[in-house]
C-alpha cells in the first residue's frame, strides 16, 4: 500500500479516536440499561461512520489509478446491448457506501455507438437516446447501481427477505441506512436485472466436461406453481374524475418453481447440501427450459439417479420426454413419480362428487384407497372409481378415474419406498410458501410483473441459502463483461 494512504488512514482513525474518548467521557461508566443501549448504539455509529471514511479514501485513491482502461472493441455489460461504446470523458457520479455516506467520485463514462443509418444526417438529438451508458472503473470494482457491492447486496437481500418494501426500509433505517423507498426499490429492481442477466448466459454455457460433483449421487427434482396477483394498467373505459385514471386490473397469474436437491439413501434431503430454488413468470416451456439448463450446469446428467416429483398437472408430465432426450440421461436412471399426497387429494374429490354419501362412508373410502395406492395397487384405485361413474357426475368422476389411469407407472408407490425414494413433493410445496406466499401473495399486494420476476429470482437464491455466492457471480460477470477475457 502506498505510504500517502497509509498517513491517511492514521488521520482518520486518531480523528475517531478523539471522538470515542470524548464520548467516553460524557457518559462515564454505564449504570442503567438506557446508558447501555445509548453506548453501544452510539459506538456502532462512530464505527459505520470510521469505516465509509476509509471505503472512500480507498476508492477515490483506485479511481485515481485505475487497474485496467476497457477498451471499446471489448465486451460491454447487458446494459449497454453488448455494442461498441465510446467514451465521453470523466463525469460525475454519487456513490453510496454501506454505512449511508454518499461520495461524489469522477471516473469515465462510455456510451454505446449509435449504428449508422442511411440517409442524411438530422443532427444533435434528433435520433433520440443512444442508449444506457455506463462507469467501467466503477464496474471492474463491483460498483453497480450507484451502491458498493455490500450496500447492494444489503439493500436486496433485505428488500427479498422482508414482508414487503415498507418493512426492508425500516430494518435498514436500524442500521443507519435512510433510504427512501425510490431509491430502494430502484437498487432491489436493478440488482434483479443483473443477476436475471447472469441466469440468461449461465443457461448458454455447455457443461464442463469431467466428472460432475453429482456423480454417484442420487438427485431429485421437483416443480410446482403458486399464486400472485400481477397490475395491469386498464386501457379502456371512464377515467376517475379527481385523478383522471383508469385504475387497474390485478389478474392471478402462477409463478412456476423449480428445486434440486440430493437424496441420500433413505430417500431424505440431505442436510448438509445445499438445494437450489428459482422461479419464473414464465409458461411452462421457459421453466422446463431453466430446469434443463440448470441440471446441465451441475451435472445431473451423471447422477447415479434423476428423479421427477410433481403433482398430475399435464404440464409437468407432458415434457418429460423431452426433458430426458435434452440431458442426454439413460431412461433406467430418470424415475417420474407423482406426489403421493396429491393422489390423495384426488381420492376427497371423487368422494365430494358423491353427494349421497354420509361423512363416515366418505372417511372410510378415503382411508381404505390411501392404504391401496400406498402399496401401489393404482388398478383397484381405477375400478373401483369406474364403478362409481353413473348419475349426472358421471363426466367429473371419469376425469379422476383417468387421473389415476394416466399416472398409474407414476404411483408405484410401494416399489419407490423399498428402493429408498421420496413419494411426496413437500421440498417444492414448502419452496412455494417460502418464496412465493410469504413475499409476493398477501391481501392488497400487486405486483409489476418485471418487479415480481426480479423478486422471485432473488427470494429463491435467498432461501436456498444461496445469496452470497448470487452476488458474487453477478458482480464478476459484470466485471468480466467490461473487461473481456484474455482469448
Amino acid at each position: 500500500m502506498p505510504r500517502d494512504l497509509i498517513a491517511e488512514i492514521k488521520t482518520i482513525v486518531a480523528s475517531k479516536q478523539e471522538q470515542i474518548q470524548e464520548f467516553v467521557a460524557q457518559r462515564g461508566l454505564l449504570r442503567t440499561p438506557h446508558q447501555t443501549l445509548e453506548a453501544e448504539q452510539g459506538l456502532a455509529e462512530i464505527g459505520r461512520q470510521l469505516a465509509d471514511e476509509l471505503m472512500e479514501m480507498l476508492l477515490l485513491a483506485s479511481l485515481e489509478k485505475p487497474p485496467q482502461d476497457p477498451a471499446s472493441s471489448r465486451p460491454k455489460p447487458p446494459q449497454t446491448g453488448g455494442r461498441q461504446t465510446r467514451s465521453m470523458g470523466q463525469r460525475t457520479v454519487t456513490l453510496r457506501l454501506l454505512g449511508g455516506r454518499q461520495v461524489q467520485v469522477r471516473t469515465q463514462y462510455r456510451v454505446p455507438v449509435r449504428p449508422k443509418r442511411p440517409g442524411r444526417h438530422r443532427g444533435v438529438g434528433r435520433r433520440g437516446k443512444g442508449g444506457v451508458g455506463h462507469y467501467p472503473h466503477l464496474v471492474l470494482l463491483g460498483i453497480l447501481c450507484g451502491a458498493t457491492p455490500a450496500l447492494l447486496s444489503e439493500v436486496s437481500r433485505q428488500s427479498a427477505e422482508s414482508s414487503s418494501y415498507q418493512v426492508a426500509l425500516q430494518n435498514l433505517s436500524r442500521r443507519g441506512l435512510n433510504l427512501g423507498e425510490k431509491t430502494l426499490v430502484s437498487m432491489t429492481q436493478g440488482f434483479g436485472r443483473l443477476a436475471l442477466h447472469l441466469r440468461q448466459a449461465q443457461m448458454l454455457v455447455p457443461p464442463e466436461p469431467g466428472p460432475s460433483p453429482l456423480r454417484g449421487q442420487r438427485v431429485a427434482v421437483s416443480v410446482d406453481g403458486g399464486r400472485l396477483r400481477i397490475r395491469e394498467p386498464r386501457t379502456r373505459g371512464r377515467r376517475r374524475t379527481q385523478t383522471r385514471h383508469r385504475g387497474f386490473c390485478a389478474p392471478w397469474r402462477e409463478p412456476k418453481l423449480l428445486v434440486i436437491y440430493t437424496l441420500d439413501d433413505k430417500g431424505h434431503k440431505q442436510r448438509h447440501s445445499l438445494s437450489l430454488y428459482d422461479a419464473t413468470l414464465g409458461d411452462a416451456d421457459v421453466l422446463f427450459s431453466l430446469l434443463v439448463g440448470y441440471l446441465r450446469l451441475v451435472g445431473a446428467s451423471q447422477a447415479d439417479q434423476l428423479v421427477l416429483l410433481g403433482d398430475g398437472a399435464r404440464w409437468i408430465w407432458d415434457r418429460v420426454d423431452e426433458l430426458v432426450s435434452e440431458l442426454g440421461i439413460d431412461t433406467e436412471r430418470f424415475i417420474a413419480i407423482v406426489d403421493f399426497y396429491h393422489a390423495v387429494e384426488h381420492l376427497r374429490d371423487v368422494t365430494e362428487l358423491l353427494p349421497g354419501w354420509s361423512a363416515h362412508r366418505r372417511r372410510s373410502f378415503i382411508r381404505h384407497y390411501k392404504r391401496v395406492l400406498k402399496h401401489g395397487d393404482v388398478q383397484e384405485v381405477v375400478a373401483a372409481i369406474d364403478e362409481l361413474c353413473v348419475g349426472r357426475n358421471a363426466t367429473a368422476l371419469t376425469t379422476e378415474r383417468d387421473y389415476f389411469a394416466r399416472n398409474a407407472q407414476r404411483m408405484r408407490y410401494k416399489d419407490f419406498s423399498e428402493a429408498g425414494l421420496p413419494i411426496g413433493s413437500g421440498a417444492v410445496e414448502s419452496a412455494i410458501r417460502q418464496v412465493v406466499n410469504l413475499r409476493l401473495k398477501s391481501n392488497g399486494m400487486f405486483w409489476l410483473h418485471c418487479r415480481a420476476e426480479h423478486i422471485l429470482h432473488l427470494r429463491a437464491f435467498l432461501r436456498a441459502g444461496r445469496w452470497d455466492s448470487l452476488v458474487e457471480m453477478t458482480l464478476q460477470y459484470q466485471a468480466t463483461l467490461c473487461i473481456g477475457s484474455a482469448a
